[in-house]
């Protein structure tokens, strides 16, 4: 349900065609959108955001953006762009894509790609048609259009498909379109790409696939515009801008609403690769499973990353599958002895499948990443003292000798700031703990001036 306190908006925009201005610029508000240096409309995602025109009736036309993601002949975008709640038959026709658009003036009615339909999450109309700015309608605010040849030379944006987990998480996000309401009819800016960010806050969830964050906005019209998410390597489609509030236009913030990306998307990207006359492409895995050294009780986690349409996961151990293993990240709590071996994942879709390479789970037993070491007294001879070895757990892992009056120095460091073992308080034959420590070489020091040296390791190293 929407905020008692926010109303959010669509950021459509929709402008006469014939040349007369606004009633009111819009160009007065300090935007977190800014046009884009020229020299990055052939960079990466840049070079795949376009805009989106279709007419409404004989004097308007409806202006949007969107991005070329997952198969060359695809142009992701919002469905409130091509959907007019107030026609008899709302859906628009004629549909035209103008990638990497750059000019002072508007794309012709006649210029740019014709896209052939489009595909939309069922419900949508009817969500639309009852309350088109509702949290409801946002969460289903998404499409598909597809085309008979290439939209962007054969290249395509690489895809989460987890984009709602994306978008929610910290990583660096940005936003990229077309924000033509920003500006007064004629202005020089209007319609040159823009992007917001990049920044790393965070998206918080509104209704099911419709996330928002505030201190973030794009301006009016660049519903639609592409946002992407780096996965560390570079950027990846994570969802299309919905809603957003402007201060401009008298809100008290600013915010930007996102349709983001998930399994439920899948449905509506298949039927378009399929009316387009294309293919569905067989995964192609961009990031590999890495092998990992834990210790016995912690956490471990692999993760594959992979791009195509209706993707599907499933991993496995030793060769054996993994009940429940079905996403990305295969994550294991608490790990026994059981988990160690060999994984890997299998990435599918209609077109096949595709394995990833071998990820090894090595388990350390417990306590072998830490020493402590434990000095008792001796009853005869008198004022000899053991020193041994333990694990964390406090099992013997092996006693370095009985030496008298010892000091004990880390890497040659002394461990008690001058003290020595032999002057701290003891009851004969007890045992007491003086300190656990990271493994390293140990030398233990006679007050003699003899030295007695010993390693002392686990029985099990890190590598």
């Amino acid at each position: 349900m929407n905020s008692p306190q926010l109303s959010y908006r669509r950021l459509f925009h929709k402008s006469v065609i014939v040349a007369f201005g606004l009633a009111a610029s819009l160009c007065a508000q300090t935007y977190t959108a800014t046009p884009i240096a020229s020299g990055n409309y052939t960079a990466y995602p840049y070079n795949l955001t376009g805009m989106l025109r279709a007419p409404m009736g004989s004097n308007f036309v409806a202006s949007g953006s969107g991005a070329v993601v997952r198969h060359p002949r695809l142009v992701y975008s919002c469905a409130h762009v091509v959907f007019d709640e107030d026609a008899v038959n709302p859906w628009l026709t004629g549909v035209r894509w103008h990638r990497v658009y750059s000019s002072s003036s508007a794309p012709s009615s006649t210029g740019g790609q014709l896209l052939r339909g489009y595909h939309y999450l069922a419900g949508y109309a009817a969500a639309a048609r009852a309350q088109i700015n509702s949290f409801q309608t946002f969460s289903m605010d998404f499409v598909v259009h597809y085309a008979y040849e290439d939209t962007a030379n054969g290249s395509y944006a690489n895809y989460h498909e987890d984009g709602v987990a994306q978008l929610l998480s910290t990583k660096t996000k940005l936003i990229t379109g077309y924000p033509t309401g920003n500006y007064a009819s004629g202005h020089s800016q209007r319609y040159l790409m823009h992007n917001t960010g990049p920044f790393t806050r965070a998206f918080t969830t509104r209704s099911g696939d419709y996330v928002g964050i505030t201190e973030a906005s794009t301006g009016p019209g660049n519903s639609g515009g592409p946002v992407w998410v780096n996965d560390g390597g570079q950027y990846a489609f994570a969802g299309v801008l919905v809603s957003g509030l402007e201060r401009s236009l008298g809100d008290s913030t600013d915010s930007a609403g996102v349709y983001g990306v998930d399994s439920s998307s899948a449905s509506v990207v298949n039927a378009a690769i399929s009316d387009g006359g294309g293919t569905i492409l067989l995964p192609a895995i961009s990031g590999q499973p890495t092998s990992r050294r834990v210790g016995l009780g912690q956490s471990a986690s692999f993760t594959v990353t992979a791009t195509g349409a209706g993707l599907a996961y499933s991993w496995f151990l030793n060769d054996v599958a993994i009940s429940g293993a079905t996403s990305a990240t295969l994550t294991l709590g608490s790990v026994t002895l059981a988990h160690a071996g060999t994984y890997h994942a299998l990435v599918s879709n209609s077109a096949g499948e595709v394995r990833s390479t071998a990820a090894i789970l090595s388990v350390d037993p417990a306590g072998t990443n830490v020493v402590s070491l434990y000095a008792s007294e001796s009853t005869a001879p008198a004022r000899l003292f053991n020193v041994s070895v333990s694990n964390g757990a406090g099992n013997s892992i092996g006693s370095l000798g009985f030496f008298p009056g010892i000091e004990f120095r880390n890497n040659g460091v002394l461990y008690g700031a001058g003290s020595t073992l032999s002057t701290l308080s003891k009851t004969s034959g007890s045992a007491t703990t003086i300190g656990a420590l990271p493994e390293s070489r140990y030398a233990l020091d006679s007050p003699k001036g003899r030295r007695q040296r010993a390693v002392a390791w686990p029985t099990t190293r890190r590598r």
